[in-house]
């Protein structure tokens, strides 16, 4: 019994691993027969998670029992990618599940696109917006390009940002770039003090011409006449009323005239329409004295003609005529004058002024025509005809009766002789 405990001893130490504990010894002490010897279990190894592998389906033509490869055991690296140029595709190494999709690497924007990128940048800073930085990313990538193509767009960067806080020197500036003056222009610093005085005399002006500053070229002149027009519309309200007021209507005749077809402020031009009839009705009477001396000694007509222009063409033309009158009249007196002194034949004047006269459609005309008519011919004449003979002075009497049409009646008996002694031609 010995001899064969000790040989199991040395078998097990030589080849087999320790004997596992049987279970619990049988109830009631007895003994159990040994058991046969077992080969130990080994420990499974520790399981290791895989990472996720992409979904591939199995080929068309494998079967269906197909697997992927075995995931590589915790610690393996994993293979190497070479590098790749700019604009290749990564290789994927086929087979290893934990490569990333495919990468397009572009290639890096040339100077021309980021010049471009910025220019759309800066225009899509909404108004009002502040366009630092888009003018900034622009001015850097403005060397990238030509100065032909870059200056318009630095040249807007830099109105933008004047619009912020607008200066004289900007909205200058910018109006000699847009309409380069010639070698008569002002110096461009007496154009900035003109507008530093005229900014200071009017609050808010600086604030409403330097919002033209972002628009073009083309709009940006009349945006400036209109923020001036716009700025003194008070003063000018109260200038035109007050010489509504007064009765001091010449002051006001070249504003009114001027705001007349350019101005939509609906209130200058009621005001101005105003003030021209009351003028044109307070100077009708002494127009019409001026017609009468010849003479327009007060120089009403120069502003009654503004004024008659404010009112409309019906006004303007009964206007231009009164004052055409008065540059007759000055003829009529002259030519009057004359008829008074002449002694041997109706002066030159006469026949001149009387067709002068015929031009002109009024009222006085007419009666001013027939006033001449009857001192040149009627008149004078009466002294004329009984003369013997056919003098020119005779001649020209009968000439002047026939050209004008004036009613001779009162001469009797004197035409038809005279008609008789000049048949001759003598």
């Amino acid at each position: 019994m010995r001899i064969l405990v000790v040989a199991l001893a040395f078998s097990c130490t030589k080849a087999e691993p320790p004997a596992v504990a049987a279970g619990p010894a049988p109830v009631g002490g007895a003994t159990a027969a040994a058991p046969a010897p077992v080969a130990p279990e080994l420990a499974p190894p520790k399981e290791v998670e895989p990472p996720p592998a992409p979904s591939v389906a199995p080929p068309p033509d494998g079967p269906a029992a197909q697997t992927s490869p075995a995931p590589a055991p915790e610690g393996t690296p994993p293979p190497s990618v070479p590098p790749t140029a700019p604009g290749a595709t990564n290789p994927v190494t086929v087979g290893d599940t934990r490569s990333l999709p495919a990468v397009v690497v572009p290639p890096p924007p040339t100077p021309a696109e980021l010049f471009a990128a910025s220019v759309l940048l800066v225009a899509g800073v909404p108004p009002g917006g502040d366009v630092g930085p888009a003018c900034a990313a622009l001015r850097l990538a403005a060397p990238g390009v030509t100065a032909e193509e870059a200056q318009p767009h630095l040249e807007r960067c830099s109105d933008l940002e004047a619009a912020k806080a607008p200066t004289c020197g900007a909205l200058v500036g910018k109006a000699e770039r847009c309409q380069p003056g010639g070698p008569d222009a002002p110096p461009r610093e007496e154009l900035v003090t003109a507008c530093e005085a005229a900014v200071a005399a009017t609050p808010g002006l600086l604030a409403a011409m330097g919002a033209c500053l972002p628009l073009p070229c083309e709009p940006y002149g009349d945006c400036i006449h209109t923020a001036r027009e716009a700025s003194r519309r008070g003063e000018r309200l109260a200038a035109i009323q007050s010489a509504g007021a007064s009765g001091e209507f010449k002051k006001v005749s070249l504003l009114c005239s001027q705001l007349t077809g350019r101005s939509a402020d609906a209130d200058l031009i009621a005001a101005c329409r105003t003030v021209a009839q009351q003028a044109l009705d307070s100077w009708k009477p002494r127009l019409e004295a001026a017609r009468v001396a010849g003479a327009d000694k007060e120089l009403l007509c120069f502003d009654a003609e503004r004024w008659a222009r404010v009112l409309g063409p019906e006004q303007q033309a009964a206007t231009g005529d009164l004052c055409a009158e008065i540059t007759l009249g000055r003829s009529v007196a002259e030519a009057l004058a004359a008829a008074q002194r002449a002694k041997d034949a109706p002066p030159y004047e006469c026949q001149a002024t009387l067709d002068k006269l015929a031009k002109n459609e009024s009222v006085w005309a007419a009666t001013k025509r027939g006033d001449l008519a009857r001192a040149c011919y009627i008149t004078l004449g009466a002294r004329l005809l009984d003369r013997a003979g056919c003098p020119a002075g005779k001649r020209a009497v009968l000439e002047g009766l026939d050209h004008s049409g004036v009613d001779s009646s009162a001469l009797g008996e004197a035409v038809a002789r005279a008609r008789a002694a000049c048949a001759g031609g003598k």
